[in-house]
């Protein structure tokens, strides 16, 4: 009995030493698999993904990207020609074809005026740009290249002054000024911009065309310019600005504007603080005419 009780002891010890050997290859041997295990499915991840990009049939993908942008803006946008993605560089460069955005939702659920002679908020035949990677990643988006080739844009507003520009005036939050990405460098071919007022009876047929020139000091400069009626007027105006490749987020972007309707003269000077940040801004404005109303209308 007490040969049989000493062997117990030397057993159970036994067991426990070759337990714990066995335990500490398990351990050695799981955590490497498992350390493997994610690496190669973390690479097959990115190899896939980067065979997605690199081989995607775009305009299969035209449906569920307007649909997505369609619920982000609440109103249509659809693709109703070519997308092309070129996303292997620094500036991932992006062509869309036949861009439609049409009148906010909230606005054709209520049957407002505006909504029913089939017009849409914007036409764009060929719309590129390039997207600056490096910004994007620390969450600021910044076009290198925005080009619009023949847009039209159809703004109205009526006698309420419900407008299609603006969010569902049910909403809580309240339409925030207009805010747009830096853009370096912003080109509109033979654009037109027809604005309905009814609030104002304002009719505004205009046609728009954007561009960069050197000029003497080779800095360059932006420039926007348009013409057409207003209130049965001839006008012209221009807008000009730094060139846009030197633009920079925490220096305002100094901009004039000059426009001239029969002898109606308005020339303005000033500055965003933030480009193109339209909350905020600073202009000293000078105006002649025959009439206070035209300056009004106009302003």
């Amino acid at each position: 009995m007490a040969e049989g009780s000493n062997i117990l002891p030397q057993l159970r010890e036994r067991a426990v030493l070759l337990w714990s050997g066995v335990e500490t290859r398990i351990r050695a041997v799981r955590w490497s698999r498992v350390l493997a295990w994610s690496g190669g499915i973390f690479a097959s991840i990115i190899a896939l993904v980067a065979l997605v990009i690199t081989f995607a049939d775009w305009n299969a993908l035209r449906g569920p990207i307007g649909r997505l942008a369609s619920s982000m803006a609440q109103r249509p946008i659809v693709i109703a020609g070519d997308l092309e993605v070129h996303p292997w560089s620094w500036n991932p460069k992006i062509s869309v074809r036949d861009l439609r955005i049409g009148n906010p939702d909230w606005a054709t659920r209520r049957g407002l005026t505006w909504t029913k002679d089939g017009s849409t908020f914007a036409e764009i035949p060929h719309a590129q740009t390039q997207i600056e990677l490096w910004p994007l990643l620390t969450g600021n988006l910044t076009l290198r290249n925005l080009e619009l080739t023949e847009p039209r844009f159809h703004l109205a507003r009526d006698k309420d002054g419900l407008s299609n520009w603006s969010k569902d005036p049910s909403a809580r939050t309240q339409a925030k000024p207009l805010k747009l990405p830096l853009i370096r460098r912003f080109l509109i071919s033979n654009g037109k911009l027809v604005f309905d007022d009814a609030r104002r009876s304002m009719l505004l047929d205009a046609a728009l065309n954007s561009h960069e020139t050197l000029g003497d000091n080779r800095d360059g400069a932006f420039s926007l310019t348009g013409d057409g009626a207003l209130n049965r007027q001839p006008f012209h105006l221009t807008l000009t600005g730094a060139a846009l490749i030197n633009v920079q987020r925490n220096k305002p972007y100094a901009f004039n504007f000059d426009m001239k309707s029969g002898a109606t003269h308005i020339v303005a000077d000033g500055s965003l603080r933030r480009p193109f940040n339209f909350a905020r801004y600073d202009a000293n404005l000078k105006a002649t005419g025959n009439s206070l109303s035209d300056l009004y209308t106009i302003i």
